[in-house]
């Protein structure tokens, strides 16, 4: 089974009375790109929920957002008494300045940037157990969603390396006819030079002999099928939800069997079998770019 590196997953529950949300966002990157965005509850925990998020998603461009809710009665304020001071001398220096009543100033100053400092609430070990699993539950409802994004990603790629399998098994009907048209090409050319060359008839046949041989793609279409059922049997495999680059490095070896084909084809529809390969091979480049 393959996993797509396109993700959703939302998992919510009250936590030490806190109404606690993550939400989880993957798309597809090269490498592990995460960008958290937590409360200042759990700053010093940052460490830990990135650990937590690299084992059990691997892969991918991942937006995490941490939404906690304190109840009406927990949010209390403390007042910074330093800000405070500063304000309320500067509205006296103010007043005195410009002959103002001396008004209480202490709404005035509660209501400035920064008096007022929200207090967090402390977070006791079995709530960040209980937001750890909370936390887990939203990254296996991610690997649910790239699951199911997968499964079709992996229809697609099975469909292509079967047209390039169909494609390749098509190419044996016109091997024997390719051989005699090089070889016809040759000797034609050689009796047009007769008159001029003396030409050995054992040498040559030796010469037609190895450069036919040249043109030989028996290693290259066994090692073309075995690759593309090593590609197949690496989509099976259960070792790890991670495939995307061990399907990226066969496609490679896939991609220059077909290209080696190509070149030593000298044959017109062998040559349209391999432009079909290559197209089918460049979908499963555009899929493979999503796969984790």
């Amino acid at each position: 089974m393959l996993y797509s590196m396109t993700g959703f997953g939302r998992a919510e529950a009250t936590i030490q009375n806190m109404h606690t949300q993550i939400e989880i966002r993957t798309l597809n990157s090269r490498g592990l790109d995460l960008n958290i965005r937590t409360p200042q509850l759990l700053k010093h925990k940052e460490v830990e929920i990135r650990n937590i998020l690299a084992q059990e998603l691997q892969r991918g461009k991942i937006d995490v957002h941490f939404s906690i809710d304190m109840p009406a009665n927990q949010q209390a304020s403390t007042i910074n008494a330093d800000i405070f001071t500063s304000y309320l001398q500067q509205l006296q220096e103010l007043t005195s300045s410009h002959g103002l009543q001396n008004e209480s100033m202490v709404d005035v100053i509660l209501k400035l940037p920064n008096v007022l400092m929200a207090s967090e609430a402390e977070l006791s070990e079995e709530s960040w157990n209980q937001l750890k699993n909370l936390l887990l539950e939203s990254t296996k409802k991610a690997n649910n969603f790239r699951l199911q994004e997968g499964k079709q990603l992996e229809d697609e790629l099975r469909r292509c390396i079967t047209q390039i399998a169909t494609h390749l098994n098509e190419i044996p009907q016109y091997e024997q006819e390719r051989v005699e048209k090089v070889r016809e090409r040759m000797v034609e050319g050689l009796r047009a030079m007769q008159d001029a060359v003396d030409v050995d008839q054992n040498k040559l046949e030796q010469e037609l002999i190895f450069y036919i041989e040249k043109f030989d793609i028996t290693e290259e279409k066994v090692r073309l099928s075995a690759h593309l059922d090593y590609f197949l049997e690496m989509v099976d495999s259960d070792k790890t939800k991670a495939k995307g680059k061990k399907l990226n490095f066969i496609s490679q070896e896939i991609g220059r069997e077909i290209n080696t084909i190509g070149s030593k084809a000298n044959h017109l529809s062998i040559q349209k079998h391999v432009v079909e390969m290559k197209d089918h091979l460049e979908q499963i480049k555009e899929q493979l770019s999503n796969i984790l």
